[in-house]
Formats: structure tokens, sequence, C-alpha cells
């Protein structure tokens, strides 16, 4: 799952994306509670709120976006994906993935809705608020020095994108649609605000010159809702897809379906004080890998110490089911802290302590966790992210292994004159794995680099230039790599 600025996003797959027969339930559950919600939103709305069309915006915390590429590659906190927002206090990840510095999906840190509760104007600028239908279209030409990221006997190849797909939906504000589109082009657009309901789906045709088996169509849908009430906010996000990658924990270049499905809520019980409460259930499906399903539910208290300041703790627990594997259950303990000052400078924070056990063996154990995210706007045309954390997943690769990742990301965007804009990222992620019965532990070291040029040709069209420096260095040979790609993209949308 991915959320961009006040908008959840998810990826909604396509015949392409298995099921596997014994998560059918937990789909048909969550798509349950999915419609309950939106049912809620529309019961509340009719009988508490009237449409204010004069009614000053409310000005939401910045939030960050997270891009799609034709080498998206998973991270603990998202793959290929230039951090761009504050990431919510506790990650929630279709199944953590080792680094791969930006990629779509970041941290992987599944996010609340955590703008202020508050009524928001029902009409644009331009005229109401209506439905929607905008087709767009993305071309890219990616040279690639290793496409299947090994250590030795590198493989170059240029790899040709073309990725057409339609949006449609409710949305109340231009803005919202506009950064939702553009979100992996290193835009400064305004964050979208208000109510709205968004599909998206986008076919990616990739074509390799040299290795044409490895020509192929990813598939990424997605689905995203939030409602706000007086003292409600109601979101939530389908995310389903089925995409051929780099995958660095197991070293080589592989497809995977995945399916993601999250309830998010807020109530502003009093001025000062803020209940929440998080539901979400995630699949990870890699081809001729172990898929692992995990369920999850956070609730936390926040208070407002000063206008700018809130502090809190939550309380979060789950069940990890590993297809071939020990199931494991977790409990997490996080102290909570937010500071926001304007739309200039906004912080969060949340650390604790994560209690882990393995259904089938003695080997029980206790970690710290965390996770940190900054947005700093300085000026109107430049914005800055930080993001850093230590998360808990399982490996894909080996049964009954696990890594604990520690990284952090950090990001710098500045618009230059003609509709010109610069943007570059950075990170650096470690990748301790264990294993619960015993075994030869496994350390990567990952680092990245990604500077990029983009241009708004016209308010519907935009190109773009991206060059990516990325290395792994690890204490087994076979999982090392270094990688160079350079990237020219055009994007049409209507």
């Amino acid at each position: 799952m991915a959320r961009y600025g006040n908008c959840f996003f998810v990826y909604l797959g396509l015949p392409d994306v298995a099921i596997p027969r014994h998560q059918r339930f937990s789909l048909a559950l969550w798509l349950t509670l999915l419609g309950c919600s939106l049912l809620l939103a529309a019961t509340a709305t009719s009988q508490e709120v009237e449409p204010t069309p004069t009614s000053p915006e409310v000005q939401p915390t910045p939030k960050s976006p997270t891009p799609k590429s034709p080498e998206v590659e998973p991270t603990p906190i998202s793959p290929e994906v230039e951090p761009t927002t504050i990431p919510e206090l506790e990650p929630v990840a279709p199944e953590v993935s080792p680094p791969e510095g930006g990629a779509a999906g970041a941290p992987d840190l599944s996010e609340e809705v955590s703008e202020p509760v508050a009524l928001v104007p029902t009409t644009e600028a331009g005229g109401g608020a209506r439905w929607h239908i905008a087709p767009h279209i993305q071309a890219k030409v990616t040279y690639d020095d290793n496409i299947f990221i090994q250590p030795d006997h590198k493989r170059a190849d240029f790899i040709f994108t073309l990725a057409p797909g339609i949006t449609f939906g409710y949305w109340e504000r231009e803005e919202g649609r506009d950064y939702f589109q553009w979100q992996d082009a290193g835009s400064l657009i305004e964050r979208p605000r208000g109510n709205f309901l968004i599909a998206d789906y986008t076919a990616f045709l990739l074509g390799f010159a040299r290795t044409s088996s490895e020509n192929t169509v990813d598939h990424d849908g997605r689905v995203a809702f939030r409602w706000e009430l007086a003292k409600l906010t109601l979101g939530a996000t389908l995310d389903a897809g089925s995409n051929t990658e780099p995958d660095p924990d197991v070293g080589e270049r592989v497809r995977i379906r995945t399916l993601a499905i999250n309830i998010t809520s807020r109530y502003q019980v009093s001025d000062k004080t803020l209940l929440g409460l998080a539901l979400s259930n995630t699949i990870n499906d890699p081809d001729g890998f172990i898929q692992t399903t995990e369920w999850r539910a956070e609730g936390f208290a926040q208070y407002a110490i000063t206008p700018l300041l809130q502090l809190g703790l939550g309380l979060a627990g789950g069940r990890l089911q590993v297809e071939e594997g020990s199931d494991q259950v977790f409990e997490q303990i996080r102290a909570r802290a937010e500071y926001s000052l304007t739309d200039k400078l906004a912080a969060q924070f949340s650390g604790g302590v994560e209690f882990r056990q393995f259904d089938e063996s003695n080997n029980d154990r206790t970690s710290p966790v965390f996770a940190l995210g900054i947005d700093w706007r300085p000026a109107a045309a430049t914005e800055v992210t930080l993001q850093a954390f230590r998360q808990v997943g399982a490996s894909a690769l080996n049964v009954d292994e696990n890594f604990t990742t520690t990284g952090f990301e950090a990001s710098f965007r500045r618009a230059l004159r003609g509709g010109l804009q610069f943007s570059l990222a950075g990170g650096y992620h470690v990748a301790s794995y264990t294993f619960a019965g015993g075994g030869e532990p496994r350390t990567d070291h990952y680092v990245f680099v990604r500077p990029g040029l983009f241009y708004r040709i016209t308010d519907r069209l935009q190109a773009g230039l991206t060059y990516q420096y990325r290395r792994n260095e690890s204490n087994l040979q076979r999982f090392g790599f270094s990688n160079n790609q350079v990237t020219a993209e055009i994007g049409l949308r209507y």
C-alpha cells in the first residue's frame, strides 16, 4: 500500500493476480469491511454534514508520494520510490522487502489518516465536486547495466515501457488527481485535499532489446477512499498488482503478486484528544518463493500538549502466516509524537519494542522498532524530506528466516525556472538476516543515489530524465551487486 498526501492508493490486480484458495475468505471479509466503511461515511454525511462551498480550505499535514517504475524494486519501506512525505508511525508493508532504495512502495510504512479532522469544502474553484474519468499514458526508455542484479556476469539491456491507464472516481480538488498521476515525476504539485473515491488501473508493457525472454505485461491497480466528518475521518485502500522486478531478498528478478487491504479511522474526541484505529491484511506472493500473509491491528491515543505538539501511545499486534514455515505472532508497544508548524515543517515519530513468537520454535525474539518522518518546505518551490526506520519482515527465500532492516532515505526537490524541476534522492539500509532455528547469518548493506530533472511541458504533458546508482554489499557473495540505470520518460494525462 502507498499513500500520497491525504490520498490512500492501492494496486488493484488483474486476472494475472493469483489469490490462493485459503486466502479468498480473507479477501471477502476485508471487502465487506471496506463496504461497511463506505456505507458508514455516506450515512454519517447525510445526517451530520452540510456542504459548505464557501468554507475556507483546511491545510492538511504534508504527506508523500510513491512512484511506479518499470524497475520498481521492493524496499523495506517502498521500492524505487522517491520519499516525499511523512510516513505514518507504523509501517505496514506487504511483507517488508530488503533494501531497494526508494521503489514503489516506501519506507513501506503504512499510513493512517493523520491530517487534522475538520470539515473541508465540497466544491472546487472551477465548479462543484463531481465524478471524473481521466485517461493517461506514459512511455519510458531505461538503460540498465545489470538487469538481474548479479555480482558478476552482468547483463545489460534497454528496457522499453509503455504504460496506458485510466483514472475514475470522485474528487473535490483537481490537485488531488494531478498529484496522483504525476507521483513519480518529482512534482511539487499541491497536496490533495478534501474527500475522494478514486480508482486507477495501469498496464505496464515491458520490452527488452536483448533479453526478449523477460518481455512481460505488469498490472497496477489502486482504489482509495477518504471521507471527513465533523470529528471522524475514515480511510480505506485496496491495492493489488503483479509486477516483475529485481528483488534483493532472493537475489534475482522475480514476478511478485501483492494484495493489500487497509482500513483506517481517526476520531477527534476533543480539541486536544485524538483516538485512532487501523486494520490491515497484506499478501505477498513471489513466483517460486515463499508466500506470506499478514494480519495487523493497531490502536493509539494522542494528546495535544501544545497547539504544535502531540504525544501519545500506541499498541499493535498481528499474525504472519508463512506458506511453508512457522507462523509468527507479534505485539508492539510504541510511543508516538507529532509536530506540525503550519505547512512548512512537520515531523512524526513512533518508537518502541516488538515481541515476536514462532509457532514451531521456542526462539522468541524481542527487538526495538521505530519510524521517523520529517517534511520541510523552506520555500514554496522547495521540499526536503527525511525518513528513518527499523522494522522486521520474513524472507521469501528461506523457511523460518527473518530480517531486520534499519536505514534512512532523504530527498530534495526544487522547482527551477520555466517549468523545470530538480530532484535528488538517496539512502542507506542495513538488512540483518537470522534463522529461527539457527543457520548461516547474512548481512546486506545497501546504498543508492538518484538525481533527476523533470519538465512540465504543459499541464497535461511532462517529461523527465533520471540516473540511479545503487550498490549492495553482503557477507554472502551471491547477494552483492552494483547497478547503474538511466531513464528517459514522457507522460500525458487528460
